[in-house]
């Protein structure tokens, strides 16, 4: 390995690897090599930070070992303008280099590079939700055949008796859903989704986020929510507010529009400020759903309602919030605006303290 070695594109181009990149931060989603190569040489900020990280997973391999490709999760941290730190992207390659060096013959004969980040303070073990719904998505993308799991889930999610749950697998639920578009999987989300318990619904969720599901999936999320909401469940509060938390997690990437609008809507509008929304569903609306809250006046709505909760956690979530260059203004304006009750007012005087300050 001659050639100098200045970015990770490098790397693989002189291993003569195929390489393709994933976001792992609020979704598994798939990055392109144009995408990656502009944020590794800091000509873009990276397009979608988590807690102003990068989180990366890179999947390579060589023709022959395309069924066992080697897996890396990456956690860079990013500047102020979402821009990897360049102090930060050497040392991370140099430790990589240093065991890539040690190991690159091994890799010439046909065999994994299964160590080469052991050790590494860049590297980081998703969740395990992430881990399969990343898993199953790899296997898609690289036309490999589903887990054991994907048959027995199919035949749960199809059957009318649900009560046991426990027996789902993860990975078979991440494997159905990453394969949503198939007839059989995706009459098995539809047939099942309305009625499974909320342990299984909220697997399925996680899962669905991944995903640009169509309006059938989302109209049975969407009704689900409804149905939510109408009842009369106050005693049950908290299996009320994750039911409600998995299924906008799971309309969140829809193709259809209109319907995540109107998701969105319902819970905003359907509170008024003294309402407490839960803290699990703010979150997955700041998070998943943010292109639907600078809408109208959902920015000021929706602040009013995460005002309700302790300061901390508006400042945790405004702070978040504000690092998304896509909707940092329109919020920025919900703040500025008059009509605001005090005890927003004070929620945002604590956001703007010097240690927090908005810049």
């Amino acid at each position: 390995m001659t050639q100098a070695i200045e970015t990770l594109g490098q790397l693989f181009a002189q291993m003569q690897v195929n390489v393709r990149y994933y976001d792992l931060g609020r979704r598994v989603e798939k990055l392109s090599k144009e995408q990656f190569q502009s944020f590794e040489e800091l000509r873009k900020p990276y397009p979608r930070p988590h807690l102003q990280h990068a989180l990366i997973g890179v999947v390579f391999w060589q023709q022959h070992t395309i069924a066992q490709p080697s897996v890396w999760c990456l956690r860079l941290p990013l500047d102020e303008q979402g821009l990897l730190i360049p102090s930060e992207r050497d040392r991370f390659l140099q430790h990589l280099l240093m065991a890539v060096n040690n190991n690159f013959n091994a890799e010439k004969k046909q065999q994994q590079l299964s160590a080469v980040l052991e050790g590494n303070p860049y590297t980081f073990t998703p969740p395990q939700e992430k881990q399969a719904a990343f898993n199953a998505k790899i296997k898609v993308s690289l036309k490999l055949p589903a887990s054991q799991y994907l048959a027995p889930t199919l035949d749960y999610l199809h059957g009318s008796d649900y009560s046991q749950w426990q027996t789902v697998a993860l990975q078979g639920l991440a494997d159905l859903t990453a394969r949503w578009q198939q007839p059989e999987c995706h009459q098995a989300l539809l047939h099942a989704l309305p009625y499974v318990p909320t342990s299984v619904l909220i697997s399925l969720c996680q899962c669905l986020e991944n995903e640009t599901i169509d309006a059938a999936i989302t109209e049975v999320l969407l009704q689900r929510i409804n149905h939510t909401l109408s009842a009369n469940n106050s005693d049950n509060s908290s299996e009320k507010n994750a039911t409600l938390a998995a299924c906008l997690r799971g309309l969140s990437f829809s193709v259809a529009a209109t319907h995540v609008q109107t998701a969105v809507d319902s819970i905003l509008h359907g509170s008024t400020p003294d309402d407490t929304v839960d803290i699990e569903i703010i979150a997955t609306l700041a998070t998943r759903l943010a292109p639907q809250l600078i809408n109208g006046g959902n920015p000021l709505v929706f602040m009013e309602l995460l005002a309700q909760h302790s300061e901390q956690a508006f400042i945790g979530v405004m702070s978040e919030i504000l690092y998304q260059p896509d909707i940092r203004e329109p919020f920025l304006s919900g703040m500025r605006l008059p009509d605001r009750s005090e005890t927003l007012s004070k929620a945002i005087g604590a956001l703007l303290q010097p240690s927090h300050a908005v810049h």
